[in-house]
C-alpha cells in the first residue's frame, strides 16, 4: 500500500469529521442529462511487479477492505456516486482498524484514525483510477475490477448416466470466456458458461461427492462448487484373496453371514480383512472378502457377531479408536460407536430382557491400565462402568457361571462381574489367563471357566464357590473351545497344542477327566479355534488355523468329530498354496471367444516357500490359478497383457526362468502355455521396466524390456531383436506412445535424466534429453495432448504430478499430498486416476484411496472410501470399459480388486 501510504503521509493535513456511511449514493434522485454515475460497490485488486495482488473490497452499506499480503485494514467510505460528465468522483476513505501485518510490498506503516481524500475517474467499466485531486495529475493508482463467478441452476445431488446442465455467471462483462480450472472427466462449459457433464465414475462406493472449479480473467478466486453422485445399480467392488488366517481368539465364526441360508465361516485375518470362507467341491474357499478397509492398527483388531432372533448375524469389527458394523457386506462400514480412547477389546451381546444387543468395551493400551465399559443397546448410554485390576491384554468372555438368572462378564485378568446387578462378584488376582473359554462340561446348568496362561495347565473353574473342578495336565496351549461334541449332555473341552503339536478332546465326569480323541495340528501351532457346522452337513467340525507361528505356510484345517474323529480338509497341497503373499493386476484380458477376465500376478506364494502364479478373475469374482503353468514365474512384481499373434486373444507377459537364466514368458492364457520365451544378455534378474505396443506397426505386440541400464526392443512374433539403447545409468521407467503426427517414441527415465527416444526404421535415436531435476520415479504416457507424466516423490506421503512436452519441457506442475503408487490416464481427459497408501497415521493401518485427479492443478476431484491394503507395484488398470462404466482392475498386499 505504499502508493496510497505515500498520499496519506504527504499531506499537509487530514480531513477530519468526514463520516463514513457516505456510501455510493447519487447526490439526488434524478440524474441530470450531463450527469455520469458510477458505483464502486465491488472487488477491485491492483497487481504488484512481484505478482502480489492488493484487493480492495467496497460494500454497499459504506464499509471497505484493504487486504495487501498479511496486512488487513477496514474502515467505511463515502463516494460521490454522480458527476458532471468529465469529472472526477470524490472517495473519501476513514480507516478504522488494521492489523499487525506486512503489505505486498513488506512494509508496515500505522494508519488507523486517517481520513483520505482522493479522486476517481473510470476510463472504462472494468477499470478505475485514484488521483490526489480533482483535476490534473498523475494517477495514484489504477485498479481492475474483479470478477465474481455464481452458479445457476446448478443441483446439489445428480445420478451418474443422467446429464447434468447448469450455468456459470459472471457480476460483469469481459470478453474472456469461463474456463474450468479443474472438473470431473467428461465436464464441459461453453463460452457462455453452459456447463453439460454426465457423471461417470468406477463403483467404489455408491455416492460421492465431486468437486469442480470454475476461473476467468479478473476472477481473484476461483467458483468451487460439489455435487453428490449417486450411482443406481450400484455392485460393490469385487475382492478376492486366498485364504487368510487369524491369531484372534474369536476371529472365525460359523454361521450364515451371507443370507444364503447356510453355514459359513467369517475371518478378521491378521491383515486386518473380513472374508467368508465356504465349502466348494470337496474343499473350501474364500468366496467373498470384504472391500474395505477399516482403518486402525490391523494388529489389535477385534470382531464381534450377534445373532438375533430370525437368524441373522450382524457383523462388528473394532478398531483403536471405533467400532463399525457391516452390513450385507455392499457397502463401506457404519461407525456405531466412536472415542478417543483406545480400544483394548469389546464384545456385542444381549445382557438384558430386551431383544437388543448391548456393547461391552475394554478401554486401555495393552500393558496398561485399563476400564470395563457397558453401554446401552444405543451404544452410547453407559449403564455402568469398572476399572481393571493388573495391566495385561483382557479377553471377554459373558455366560451364566453361578446360580442367579443374571449373566456375568467374565476378564481373562480374573475379574467377574455381575452385569444384572453391575458388582464386582470375584477377582482372581492370578488371572484366569488369555486362553479362555466357558462351557458346561458337568452338566449341572451353569458354565465353567476355562482357561489357562498358555505354557501351564487347564484349569476348570467354579465360580459359584470360587473353586478349582479340575487341571488338565497340558502345558502346551494355545487355543480353548468347548462344544457338546458326543451324545451326553454336557460340553467337552478342546485344546489345541501350541508347537508341532495335537488337538486334544476331553471329557469331564465330576472332577475328572478323560482325553476322547487327538488330531494332528498339521502345522505348528494352532489358532482361532471354533466348532460348528460348516459345511452343513448337520454335524459340527473343529476348525482351526496352523502354521502361523512359523515362518512358514498358514494352513485351515477342518476336522469331523462324529462318528469318528479325522481331519477332513486342508489347504496344504503344494499346488494349492495355503495364502498368496500378494496381488499385482496385469490387465484385463480376452481369454477366448468365451471368456474375458482381469489377470492377475502372485508374487510369491507360502510366505515365499512356493513358486510364484497368476490367476484369472471374472466379472462374477470366480477366480481360476494356474496350477500347471510352464512358465517358471520369477519373484518380479513386471507383467502386461498383449496380443503378440494379432488373433484377437491376449497373452500374459511375465518374466521367469529359462533353464534357470532369467527370461520373459510371454503365455497364452487359455491354455497356460508358455510359447514365446525371450532372453537378455543380462543373466541377472534386474528387469527395470516392461512396456508391450505395437511399436514397429506390423500388427503384432512387441516388448520393450529395460534391465539395469539397458532397453530392448523385441519384436516378438518374429523372435527378432529391433533395437536397443544403453542408457547412462539403471533406467527406473519406461513409457510409449505414439504423437498426434504418427511419431513412435519411448521416454525413458534414469536417476540423472530423462530421454525421449524415437523409433523409426528399427532404429533408436536420441529426440531429446534433459537432467531429471524432478526425480521422475514411473513415466506416464499422455498421447493425446503430446505429453509425458511423471511422479515426482518429495517425502514418504508427498509428491509432484509434473508434465513433460514429448521434448521434455516442463509444462505443469501439481503437488499430490499422497504416496502415490498407481496411475492411470483418463481417456479424453487432461486427468488420471490415482491410488494413494492411506497410513490413517498408523504404521500397522494398511489401506488405499482412489481418486481422480487434476494434472493442472493438483487438485482431488473425488476421492473414493479406503480400500483394504495398499495397492502393490503401479497396479491399476482399466477393466472392460463399456458405454456407462469405467471398471478398474487392480491388487493390493491383502487382495485382487475388480470394481464395475
Amino acid at each position: 500500500m505504499r502508493k496510497l501510504l505515500s498520499v496519506i503521509f504527504l499531506s499537509t493535513s487530514f480531513i477530519s469529521g468526514c463520516g463514513g456511511g457516505g456510501e455510493d449514493a447519487p447526490n439526488s434522485a434524478v440524474t441530470a442529462v450531463n450527469e455520469t454515475s458510477k458505483s464502486i460497490s465491488a472487488t477491485w485488486f491492483y497487481e504488484y511487479p512481484n505478482k502480489c495482488l492488493e484487493t480492495f473490497q467496497f460494500n454497499t452499506d459504506g464499509s471497505f477492505e484493504i487486504n495487501s499480503n498479511q496486512s488487513n485494514v477496514t474502515g467505511s467510505y463515502s463516494f460521490d456516486a454522480s458527476v458532471d460528465s468529465g469529472e472526477r468522483h470524490s472517495l473519501t476513505l476513514s480507516f478504522e482498524q488494521q492489523n499487525q501485518g506486512y503489505d505486498c510490498e513488506s512494509s508496515f506503516d500505522y494508519i488507523v484514525g486517517a481520513n483520505l481524500e482522493l479522486f476517481a475517474s473510470f476510463p472504462n467499466e472494468q477499470q478505475m483510477q485514484w488521483y490526489e485531486s480533482g483535476t490534473g495529475g498523475s494517477a495514484i493508482f489504477t485498479l481492475d475490477r474483479a470478477i465474481t463467478l455464481s452458479l445457476s441452476s446448478a443441483p446439489t445431488e445428480a445420478k451418474a448416466g443422467e446429464e447434468v446442465t447448469f450455468n456459470v455467471n459472471k457480476d460483469a462483462e469481459s470478453d474472456t470466456p469461463v474456463e474450468l480450472l479443474y472438473g470431473p472427466t467428461g465436464m464441459t462449459v461453453s463460452s457462455k458458461g453452459e456447463v453439460k457433464w454426465t457423471p461417470l465414475l468406477p463403483m467404489i462406493t455408491q455416492q460421492n461427492t465431486v468437486k469442480f472449479a470454475f476461473t476467468s480473467d479478473r476472477t481473484l478466486e476461483p467458483l468451487v462448487s460439489e455435487i453428490n453422485v449417486t450411482i443406481p445399480n450400484f455392485k460393490a467392488p469385487t475382492m478376492r484373496k486366498d485364504i487368510e488366517l487369524t491369531h484372534i481368539s474369536n476371529g472365525m465364526q460359523i454361521g450364515n453371514f451371507i443370507g444364503d441360508e447356510n453355514n459359513e465361516m467369517l475371518v478378521l485375518d491378521k491383515l486386518g480383512g473380513l472374508s467368508v470362507i465356504s465349502q466348494k467341491s470337496d474343499g473350501f474357499e474364500s468366496i467373498y472378502s470384504y472391500p474395505y478397509s477399516f482403518g486402525g492398527n490391523q494388529n489389535e483388531m477385534r470382531l464381534s457377531v450377534f445373532k438375533e432372533d430370525n437368524g441373522v448375524n450382524n457383523t462388528f469389527v473394532g478398531t483403536n479408536n471405533n467400532i463399525y458394523q457391516v452390513s450385507g457386506f455392499t457397502q463401506p462400514p457404519r461407525s456405531v460407536f466412536s472415542t478417543s480412547k483406545t480400544i483394548h477389546n469389546f464384545m456385542v451381546k444381549n445382557i438384558d430382557s430386551d431383544s437388543e444387543p448391548e456393547l461391552i468395551v475394554i478401554f486401555g493400551e495393552s500393558y496398561s491400565a485399563k476400564e470395563a465399559v457397558v453401554y446401552d443397546n444405543n451404544f452410547q448410554t453407559e449403564l455402568f462402568s469398572f476399572s481393571l485390576e493388573g495391566d495385561s491384554p483382557i479377553e471377554i468372555a459373558v455366560a451364566n457361571i453361578d446360580s442367579d438368572t443374571s449373566l456375568e462378564l467374565i476378564l481373562s485378568n480374573g475379574e467377574v462381574f455381575d452385569i444384572q446387578s453391575a458388582s464386582s462378584q470375584w477377582f482372581n488376582a492370578d488371572g484366569f489367563g488369555p486362553i479362555m473359554a466357558t462351557g458346561d462340561v458337568n452338566s449341572d446348568g451353569i458354565d465353567e471357566i476355562i482357561s489357562t496362561e498358555g505354557w501351564n495347565s487347564i484349569t476348570v473353574w467354579n465360580a459359584n464357590d470360587r473353586s478349582q473342578i479340575l487341571t488338565i495336565n497340558n502345558q502346551d496351549n494355545c487355543s480353548v473351545a468347548t462344544a457338546n461334541i458326543d451324545n451326553d449332555p454336557a460340553d467337552e473341552i478342546i485344546i489345541g497344542d501350541c508347537q508341532w503339536g495335537q488337538v486334544h478332546a476331553y471329557d469331564i465326569t465330576v472332577n475328572t477327566h478323560a482325553e476322547l480323541w487327538t488330531l494332528p495340528l498339521i502345522d505348528h501351532g494352532s489358532a482361532a479355534m471354533v466348532v460348528g457346522d460348516i459345511n452343513n452337513d448337520g454335524k459340527e467340525e473343529i476348525v482351526w488355523g496352523t502354521g502361523l507361528s512359523s515362518s512358514g505356510k498358514d494352513i485351515l484345517v477342518v476336522a469331523g468329530i462324529t462318528p469318528n474323529p479325522e481331519i477332513l480338509w486342508h489347504n496344504a497341497n503344494r499346488e494349492s498354496p495355503s495364502q498368496y503373499d500378494s496381488y499385482i493386476a496385469a490387465g484385463w484380458a480376452n481369454i477366448s471367444p468365451e471368456k474375458e477376465a482381469a489377470v492377475y500376478i502372485i508374487p510369491s506364494t507360502n510366505s515365499g516357500y512356493i513358486r510364484p502364479r497368476y490367476l484369472t478373475m471374472n466379472e462374477d469374482g470366480e477366480v481360476t490359478p494356474n496350477y500347471n503353468s510352464s512358465s517358471n514365474i520369477l519373484e518380479a512384481a513386471l507383467a502386461a497383457i498383449g496380443d503378440i499373434d494379432s488373433d484377437n486373444y491376449d497373452e500374459l507377459f511375465i518374466f521367469g526362468t529359462r533353464n534357470y537364466s532369467p527370461s520373459l514368458n510371454v503365455i497364452e492364457l487359455e491354455s497356460d502355455i508358455s510359447k514365446w520365451q525371450v532372453t537378455t544378455e543380462d543373466d541377472s534378474s534386474n528387469y527395470n521396466a516392461l512396456e508391450v505396443t505395437d511399436i514397429n506397426n506390423d500388427g503384432y505386440d512387441d516388448a520393450l524390456i529395460a534391465t539395469y541400464e539397458t532397453l530392448t526392443v523385441h519384436d516378438i512374433s518374429n523372435n527378432n531383436i529391433l533395437a536397443t539403447w544403453t542408457a547412462s545409468s539403471a533406467i527406473t521407467s519406461i513409457t510409449a506412445t505414439t504423437s498426434t503426427l504418427g511419431e513412435k517414441l519411448v521416454i525413458l527415465s534414469t536417476r540423472d535424466s530423462l530421454t525421449t527416444l524415437t523409433f523409426e526404421n528399427n532404429k533408436l535415436s536420441m529426440r531429446s534429453s534433459s537432467v531429471n531435476s524432478e526425480e521422475c520415479k514411473s513415466l506416464y504416457a499422455q498421447p493425446q495432448t503430446d505429453s509425458v507424466l511423471c511422479f515426482s516423490p518429495e517425502y514418504s506421503y508427498q509428491g509432484n504430478l509434473v508434465t513433460f512436452s514429448l521434448d521434455l519441457e516442463l509444462l505443469l506442475k501439481a503437488r499430490i499430498n499422497g504416496e502415490v503408487t498407481g496411475l492411470i490416464q483418463l481417456p479424453y481427459s487432461d486427468n488420471v486416476l490415482i491410488t494413494t497408501n492411506s497410513s490413517d497415521n498408523n504404521y500397522y493401518s494398511q489401506s488405499s484411496l482412489i481418486s481422480e485427479v487434476s494434472t493442472k492443478t493438483g487438485d482431488i476431484i473425488w476421492q473414493g472410501y479406503p480400500l483394504a491394503g495398499e495397492v502393490m507395484g503401479n497396479s491399476i488398470k482399466f477393466g472392460k470399459i463399456g458405454k456407462d462404466t469405467v471398471p478398474l482392475v487392480f491388487g493390493t498386499n491383502v487382495g485382487m480388486f475388480l470394481t464395475h
